[in-house]
């Protein structure tokens, strides 16, 4: 799988199993933008943290609306989830990032489906962590993210 060598990411955030926990689809309600935005993930083993980096990016995708809502900078590597501990035992890692663009409303997101490779919308239906993308396919969703009538941008 490329994501092992990728810097940029398609991420999945919220859970459908074993019960399912969506994200809100006012999904900054109360949180500023200009704040940094943590995010957490797997995998669960505290051995092997994700390959993210400073720099990296990251598209986050929201499950069980399947669109992708945000583009994410890293603006370090991962560490312990100290943020979200009720999650620390299935997502163990967390980053700070930089959200440099975003819709305010989940509902208001391009359908994640169409606009990246049906392998890596595939890896992220049955429940990966996150899923590398090659430059073009990432431009290609930003792309169709940064053309949302409700995208801002920093």
């Amino acid at each position: 799988m490329r994501s092992a060598v990728s810097q940029r990411w398609l991420k999945p955030m919220g859970v459908t199993r074993p019960k399912q926990q969506l994200m809100r689809n006012e999904w900054l309600s109360g949180l500023d933008p200009d704040n940094p935005y943590v995010v957490i993930t797997g995998p669960k083993n505290r051995r092997n943290p994700p390959p993210f980096a400073r720099g990296h990016r990251m598209l986050l995708h929201a499950v069980g609306y399947s669109k992708i809502f945000a583009e994410v900078v890293l603006l370090g590597f991962p560490r312990d989830n100290t943020s979200e501990p009720g999650w620390s035992t299935r997502f163990p890692w967390e980053v700070e990032t930089e959200i440099v663009a975003w819709v305010e409303r989940i509902d208001d997101g391009p359908p994640t489906a169409p606009i990246v490779p049906k392998a890596a919308f595939d890896h992220v239906k049955f429940g990966a962590n996150y899923v590398g993308l090659d430059q073009s396919e990432f431009d290609a969703a930003r792309e169709a993210l940064l053309r949302q009538p409700f995208c801002r941008t920093h």
